[in-house]
């Protein structure tokens, strides 16, 4: 196993501190602890210490890497190089595959990894340090690529990952992916450049920075949005726990004194970083956010009090002028009642009158008995006929709700009409999603349909169209019946489901007032859309059974 020892020499700590241009008196500082401070061998306190044997990922760049002169460097180094000199820590490299120094680590061979991702999973064996910085994985795929949009579009791909890496973890839960495995990243995003595989996921820097080092921007892009971004650490084993104490103490002190910032800005200063997570912001932020809460809950109870005054007040004049509103809509509705009983009522006794007077005259007269024995009895029919449908109207009976195939009852309507449809040479259009079932009273829903499907036979002209679909929507049967009629006014749309409303020369006007309250009653919904000249589409919702109702009802197993 390759060793790079670092005892740092003065002239590599040296040189690290010229280059981050940390003040000059350090670097005085440091002299004279080597120069005025002798030991018996001639070594350094520091020197006489234990060495840490780290590991870290010999193909990682830009977090660590071989040079190709043999140098190990990278953020990684440099980050260990600042925590070696500020707390006087003996640091040893060992740079190997990722997958060699996890099972290192787990040996014994080495102390600590440099940098590892934290993941729940990894908790359960390892112990982290304090986060130096939030790392993300990514999905790159081709340039062309026009199917894989996020993680769940792999399944059924060809990926490349690293051994040990954390992206496996994303991937376990995938059916039938194809992993190819690679000793470092790097290895693995150049299998996705030569068309060796789908797609690569992996450290989002790492596969930017190979593409920006090899100028093939143009051969892969990142797709979907950033995944697991959690925090980056320097990993130990249960039982060398007592060296992160002073690796988060190293931690805090570059960040402090602004070494941190100066490595992070030559290594990562040309690419998008998910953002630190800073605690001692998080509290500052947090503390004026609950000063800024507290100020505003006492602010909303004293106007809450003042507005509870005021809203009783109110709310007792709202009861008072809602009680004369509602008594004046209940004389308004009687008296529209009445006057569309009158009206229906009076022509077909004046018609029974009528004949009535005129049969001492004409008793004998043949043509006039079979004209009074036809005509009168329709006429009392008629009147029978208005008074069943204003019980139905004042007292509906209560639904009995029942599972039912809505297709098969359309059909069955429209079965029932096929002499008048082919009367007017009628198309009409049937499209049913399948299996579509509601949950109502089986008769009721018939009678509804019955009237909406007549009135629209009677509005189509000759060779006209009436089309009716069927879909099951947001928990909800919807059944729209659709004609090109005539249509009705925008004016008079909102009265079709009135009582006595209706432009039909014989019509009572009660058929869409029934059908409004059937639907109502069993908890469904009915509206209305027109165009004049266009035709009338007529929507019903109605409920749905449970998955369990259904199964009894149809005997699915």
């Amino acid at each position: 196993m390759k060793r790079i020892y670092n005892q740092i020499t003065i002239r590599q700590k040296l040189e690290l501190l010229s280059q981050l241009r940390i003040f000059p008196f350090l670097i005085v500082l440091l002299l004279m602890t080597v120069v005025l401070v002798p030991s018996a061998s001639g070594d350094s306190p520091l020197e006489k210490q234990k060495v840490i044997r780290v590991a870290g990922d010999n193909n990682f760049p830009p977090f660590e890497y071989l040079s190709d002169s043999g140098v190990y460097e990278g953020f990684n180094v440099d980050i260990l190089n600042a925590i070696s000199i500020e707390t006087g820590i003996k640091l040893e490299y060992h740079p190997m595959s990722w997958n060699e120094a996890l099972e290192a680590l787990t040996a014994g061979e080495v102390d600590a990894i440099q940098g590892m991702k934290y993941s729940q999973e990894r908790e359960a064996l390892y112990r982290f340090s304090e986060p130096y910085l939030m790392s993300t994985e990514a999905i790159f795929v081709p340039k062309e690529n026009l199917y894989i949009f996020d993680l769940q579009d792999l399944e059924g791909r060809t990926i490349a990952t690293q051994k040990g890496d954390i992206a496996n973890d994303l991937l376990k839960n995938l059916q039938r992916v194809r992993i190819i495995s690679t000793d470092s990243q790097k290895e693995a995003m150049h299998l996705l450049l030569q068309g060796k595989v789908e797609a690569f996921v992996g450290n989002r820097i790492l596969g930017q920075y190979v593409l920006e080092q090899e100028n093939k921007q143009s051969f892969a892009k990142i797709v979907g949005k950033s995944l697991e971004p959690t925090g980056y650490c320097i990993a130990v084993f249960p039982q060398h726990q007592d060296l992160l104490a002073v690796f988060n103490d190293g931690i805090t002190k570059i960040k402090r004194n602004g070494t941190y910032d100066k490595i992070q800005k030559k290594w990562f200063s040309q690419y998008d970083l998910p953002p630190q997570f800073n605690v001692d912001k998080v509290l500052f932020y947090a503390k004026a956010g609950l000063a800024v809460l507290a100020a505003l809950v006492v602010l909303i109870l004293w106007w809450n009090r003042l507005l509870k005054r005021e809203v009783a007040r109110r709310i007792t004049e709202q009861q008072l002028m809602q009680k004369e509103i509602e008594r004046e809509d209940r004389l308004r509705s009687l008296g529209q009642l009445v006057l569309g009983i009158a009206h229906e009522i009076r022509n077909p006794l004046m018609s029974i009158l009528t004949y009535t007077e005129l049969l001492p005259k004409k008793i004998n007269n043949e043509q006039f008995r079979e004209f009074f024995a036809q005509h009168v009895p329709q006429e009392i029919m008629r009147l029978n006929g208005l008074v069943n449908e204003l019980l139905d109207f004042a007292r509906p009976k209560p639904a009995e709700p029942q599972v039912f195939s809505a297709d098969e009852m359309i059909q069955s309507i429209t079965f029932l009409f096929k002499q008048k449809l082919q009367e007017k040479k009628i198309t009409v259009e049937l499209d049913f999603g399948e299996g579509l079932v509601v949950f109502a009273d089986r008769q009721q829903m018939k009678q509804v349909f019955i009237n909406i499907i007549l009135n629209a036979i009677q509005s189509v002209e000759m060779q006209g169209n009436i089309s009716i679909r069927g879909e099951r929507k947001e928990g909800m049967a919807v059944i729209a019946i659709e004609d090109n009629g005539m249509g009705i006014e925008p004016a008079n749309l909102d009265k079709i489901f009135e009582p006595f409303y209706t432009r039909k020369t014989n019509g009572v006007g009660l058929g869409l007032s029934i059908s409004y309250q059937l639907v109502k009653a069993n908890c469904g919904r009915i509206e209305a859309k027109s165009s004049p000249g266009l035709g009338t589409a007529i929507t019903v919702q109605l409920p749905v059974p449970e998955r369990r109702d259904k199964d009894e009802a149809f005997g699915d197993h």
